[in-house]
């Protein structure tokens, strides 16, 4: 398991070919560098030769598993697992008019890279920069309640998986249920893939944790993983 740039808001680290002491987190975002965030533990895996690689992410995760997937489709990723993809639109919904226009008035004045006076979404403290790419870069918005929206990533994945979410989830613009069947449907193999779907709990499983990782075992067990 490991954490991608956005699971924390700011964390500080030692770079380990520098020995500098860097930040990095949601804060400061860069959806650009998300198929080198995912490579980057992708090559520690296989350093390490482990016998089977299975590519999961949980929330923006998921989406970021999806986009590199989409872009790197001979990678050495056997299976995928994703845990409530994100609707990047929904969460859009949630940015006021008075917000996006103090993002844009912080780059007009070049301070994007300044925190906000705000949290996006009622939760994210981040620059004006960050909060810019999340109202306009499409990168990770690759997963809708509609149909009709853009599955492109989706549909240029080789792999075969899971998707999984809870059916109290917020964060698909819609029923939850219906919208991980509909991401679904945009997989070249979709019914080669499993659906997973844990009740009575929404985006981070609260109170369901055993629930998810009894569905989790069984999936590596049916993959012969385990």
């Amino acid at each position: 398991m490991a954490h991608t740039r956005d699971a924390f808001n700011q964390v500080h680290v030692r770079n380990a070919q520098t020995g500098r002491i860097e930040t990095y987190g949601a804060w400061a975002e860069d959806f650009q560098q998300t198929d080198e965030e995912v490579a980057t533990y992708l090559r520690v895996a296989l350093r390490e030769n482990y016998a089977h690689v299975v590519l999961g992410g949980h929330s923006l995760g998921a989406n970021k598993v999806i986009h590199y997937l989409a872009t790197y489709p001979q990678s050495a990723v056997e299976k995928f697992l994703l845990l409530s993809p994100v609707n990047v639109d929904r969460l859009r919904d949630s940015i006021s008019g008075s917000q996006r226009a103090t993002i844009q008035r912080y780059r007009r004045e070049n301070r994007g890279t300044k925190r906000l006076p705000f949290r996006l979404f009622g939760w994210l403290s981040s620059t004006a920069d960050t909060g810019a790419q999340w109202l306009t870069n499409d990168t990770l918005n690759n997963v809708h309640q509609d149909s009709q929206g853009d599955f492109r990533q989706v549909a240029a994945i080789q792999q075969t998986g899971a998707l999984v979410i809870g059916e109290r989830d917020r964060f698909t613009r819609g029923n939850p249920v219906k919208y991980l069947k509909t991401i679904n449907q945009h997989f070249p193999a979709a019914e080669q893939n499993d659906l997973r779907f844990i009740a009575a709990t929404g985006h981070i499983y609260r109170h369901q944790e055993q629930a998810l990782a009894k569905q989790v075992v069984g999936l590596m067990q049916q993959w012969q993983f385990n």
